[in-house]
């Protein structure tokens, strides 16, 4: 059916209700009427009803309102198509697109057949478990991240897709086969493997993490129809309910990521690449988070990167924030029973962005030298004259 048609289908097998109790905690408010804390901001009498007869919820305080679509639309950040997606699969409504679209579900199947590889590997690997519990890695995180691990085979994920009718083309497309000399193979192999998510929590890509001298000794999945580096944050989709209270945590290494999770950081992201990115700021901004802790690694490739991602702040309204770590990465401080303390001081510490700029310009110049005071303010007008 096409997308109008899905509408009207999804609402009337979706209970307004139901999807809202999974956010707000709702009681009842009249014949058909149900009231709770709204969810979009700070509140403590419940202004926020909705109309199951309608169809409609309201906030009395803040003045959102409209629809089931408009509902899932504010809650997880999505545009329209996004929402569509999302509460179409929910309801078991396939949606009639026109080309690409249609390749883009094709696709989407492939990688959950590669996941299900994936799975199947890290549960016969004893190596590959060991490996993540030196790790610190709990069983839970890697449930809930979904980690695998890819067989040495060079063949096995080949061969397993084409048990399932997928052609190696296909798996080349969706990124997790590789071509070389008219002979596919399997892109992944002897790595812990990571599924990359899109804002829906679909996966799109992969991420695999060398158990041996492989290198490189990360290797993402190239970029496909599906997935382009600079529009996914790792983590996102477990991290939105806690992005939706304002604060970010930026961190390089998906390991980082998963371990800042663990100790509690439930609002922490991993970038895809050496900062972050104008789209991934905008998925941020999606959900509404207004502080920004950048807390890349201690060395001189994530003072870079913390620099690149506070050039953001130019056209983005976060107040950034530069963790000072204690350690190389995040991750390290799992493995050490004061670590989520240590981390925590870390952010307290954290320093603003102008100090930041400050102390960075600074860094090995004399300030009694005319030159270097001059390099100094060359390195920091173009942000003391932003109209931001």
């Amino acid at each position: 059916m096409d997308a109008a048609q899905a509408v009207e289908v999804i609402k009337s097998r979706l209970s307004l209700r139901e999807v809202v109790s999974r956010y707000v905690a709702l009681k009842p408010a009249g014949r058909g009427r149900w009231k709770g804390l709204c969810p979009f901001h700070q509140e403590k009498t419940p202004s926020f009803y909705v109309d199951e007869e309608k169809g409609l919820f309201h906030c009395f305080g803040c003045k959102a309102g409209g629809d089931l679509f408009a509902f899932v639309e504010r809650i997880e950040g999505l545009d329209f198509l996004g929402a569509l997606e999302r509460l179409a699969e929910e309801a078991g409504v396939e949606i009639t697109h026109r080309g690409a679209p249609q390749n883009r579900r094709e696709l989407l199947d492939v990688l959950k057949l590669a996941q299900a590889y994936f799975l199947e590997g890290l549960s016969a690997s004893l190596e590959a478990q060991e490996y993540l519990k030196k790790r610190g890695l709990s069983p839970e995180s890697i449930a809930r991240f979904g980690l695998g691990y890819a067989p040495p085979k060079a063949e096995g994920l080949l061969t397993h897709l084409s048990r399932h009718g997928v052609s190696p083309e296909e798996g080349l497309k969706a990124g997790v086969l590789a071509e070389r000399d008219g002979r596919f193979y399997d892109r992944f192999r002897h790595r812990i493997t990571f599924p990359i998510k899109d804002h829906l929590g679909r996966i799109v890509a992969f991420t695999g993490r060398a158990l041996g001298e492989e290198t490189p000794k990360y290797l993402n999945s190239p970029e496909t129809p599906l997935f382009r580096k600079r529009e996914v944050l790792f983590a996102y989709p477990e991290a939105k309910a806690k992005l939706r209270q304002g604060r970010a945590i930026v961190v390089e290494g998906l390991f980082d990521a998963i371990a800042l999770h663990q100790m509690g950081f439930d609002e922490a992201v991993a970038v895809l690449g050496s900062g972050l990115s104008e789209e991934q700021a905008r998925l941020l901004e999606m959900q509404e988070v207004r502080e920004v802790y950048l807390a890349f690694d201690a060395d001189e490739a994530g003072q870079r990167a913390t620099l690149q991602s506070l050039d953001l702040s130019l056209a983005r309204k976060f107040l950034f924030y530069a963790v000072r770590l204690p350690s190389k990465d995040p991750g390290d401080l799992l493995l050490l029973p004061e670590g989520p303390a240590l981390f925590q001081k870390a952010l307290e510490e954290a320093l603003p962005e102008v100090e930041f700029r400050f102390q960075e310009a600074t860094r090995g110049l004399d300030l009694t030298r005319p030159e270097h005071k001059r390099k100094v303010l060359e390195a920091l007008t173009p942000r003391m004259l932003s109209p931001e």
